[in-house]
């Protein structure tokens, strides 16, 4: 494996410019009037960031004809496999996003007494709303890399308008978590 050229594609991606050029190319040949239209940077700056993807071997400049001689730019092998893995990470960065998005934050508290046993996590009815989940439905409690599923149970008419979740001791020990701490809460995926 030669790690100096892999690092050296990274250093060259890790210019914003440079990857906006390199994504907006592999969707078609372009033109420079094309590049200057679609970027908001000088066309000098334009050309050193081509010359900087040409020399890592990412895009290439061909000269096409029709009435005129002119340069192209287009995306190179090297380059199509690079975009596919981008916009792979991007989608995986945008389903993150949107699973962040509907993530609640509840305070842990200690199941009472009658539901030690049960496995079942006490969530009041907003919190179910905002989760889109019914009793019954599981749920991920996590924090710092470790997560439970725990079907959900109503809240206590005491709690229904806390913001908590109630679940058993050996449960927050899985988690390494204590009461009065917040947990991520998210519906479980299928």
């Amino acid at each position: 494996m030669d790690y100096k050229k892999i690092s050296d594609i990274f250093h060259t991606l890790s210019n914003v410019n440079r990857l906006r050029l390199l994504v907006y190319i592999s969707k078609e040949d372009r033109t420079m009037s094309d590049l200057c239209e679609y970027m908001a940077i000088s066309r000098p700056a334009i050309i050193n960031h081509l010359n900087v993807l040409i020399s890592e071997n990412l895009i290439e400049e061909v000269l096409t004809k029709s009435s005129r001689m002119y340069k192209q730019y287009k995306i190179t092998e090297l380059g199509e496999r690079i975009t596919s893995d981008i916009k792979m990470i991007e989608k995986e960065l945008e389903k993150k996003k949107e699973e962040e998005s509907n993530d609640l934050f509840l305070i842990v508290k200690p199941a009472l007494d009658r539901d030690v046993g049960k496995g079942i996590a006490r969530i009041n009815k907003l919190g179910r709303s905002f989760l889109k989940v019914k009793i019954g439905d599981e749920i991920e409690l996590k924090i710092e890399g470790r997560s439970i599923y725990l079907p959900v149970a109503r809240a206590y008419d005491t709690d229904s308008d806390k913001w908590i979740v109630r679940i058993e001791k050996k449960y927050r020990d899985m988690l390494g978590i204590r009461c009065g701490e917040k947990v991520i809460v998210r519906k479980r995926k299928i």
